[in-house]
């Protein structure tokens, strides 16, 4: 059995260590770690640079942003409230091409015009927004998605719808019901004048309290368009409001007056279609 050999190789090298480190000059021991150094270069190079690359990003990746934190919280605010003013928008044009759709047939014979503001007069009234472009029939009965709005005015200085609901606006409707909320419609009237009394009103005045009570008129009962005038006869049934209150009158104790009103604050629409019919 052969008896193993001493390795010198460890105790060499530390000798070898002890030696640089304490004894010989620097001169001759930073000349040896030169070419130490260039033996293991191979592979300590790679090494060091993916070591650099991890704890220290190279200078391409740092952004250079010379804005503060306040102006750049200030850009962000602003960001999220741009976003905010589309969402905005969208909403609006679904709800606008909902309400459009709501016309049905009369939508293709209509003009869509966007409303400007009220009448600073205090009628009941709106002013539309129109280019110069837009040509309008001087008098067009004028709706919305809820019913009739009111009539079409135009001018030199520009155009504006009176409304149904003001003060004087008259025209004749008949009351119908849909009982049990069925479609189809109970005629419980024949036609009445419909009159506007401003501040978003309408009134049917002159029913006898014993018509009132025989027909069993109520609250929430429809007044749809029911007029002899030509200028109305594509639109019959179009709704006008529904009753809101019934009272007797003070003036005539025999009579009934009825409150009406449409289904939204007309003076509050954004959007009104004028219809101008079939274009030749």
């Amino acid at each position: 059995m052969s008896t193993p050999r001493p390795n010198y190789l460890f105790p060499s090298l530390m000798a070898s260590a002890f030696l640089c480190a304490f004894i010989l000059p620097p001169a001759i021991t930073d000349s040896a770690r030169l070419h130490a150094a260039g033996i293991f270069n191979p592979i300590s190079y790679p090494i060091r640079r993916i070591a650099e690359g991890i704890y220290q990003p190279p200078e391409h990746f740092v952004p250079a942003d010379p804005r503060t934190t306040t102006a750049i919280a200030a850009e962000n605010d602003q960001l999220r409230q741009q976003l905010a003013d589309l969402h905005s928008i969208v909403d609006r044009l679904k709800t606008l091409q909902a309400d459009r759709q709501k016309l049905g047939d009369l939508q293709s014979l209509c003009v869509p015009i966007a409303v400007a503001g009220t009448d600073t007069a205090g009628r009941d009234a709106l002013l539309l927004n129109i280019s110069p472009t837009t040509r309008l029939p001087k008098s067009a009965p004028v709706l919305y998605s809820g019913g009739l709005a009111g009539k079409l005015e135009t001018g030199i200085a520009g155009a504006r719808v009176r409304l149904i609901t003001d003060e004087g606006f008259a025209v004749s409707a008949t009351l119908i019901r849909f009982p049990g909320g069925g479609a189809a419609p109970v005629r419980l009237t024949g036609p009445r004048v419909i009159v506007g009394t401003g501040q978003g009103g309408l009134t049917i005045s002159g029913m006898q309290k014993e018509d009132y009570q025989t027909i069993g008129l109520r609250e929430g009962d429809w007044a749809v368009l029911d007029d002899p005038d030509p200028f109305w006869k594509d639109l019959q049934g179009r709704r006008l409001g529904r009753i809101v209150s019934a009272k007797v009158s003070h003036r005539k104790p025999l009579y009934m007056d009825l409150t009406l009103a449409p289904e939204i604050d007309l003076k509050r629409l954004a959007d009104v279609m004028v219809y101008i019919g079939e274009t030749k």
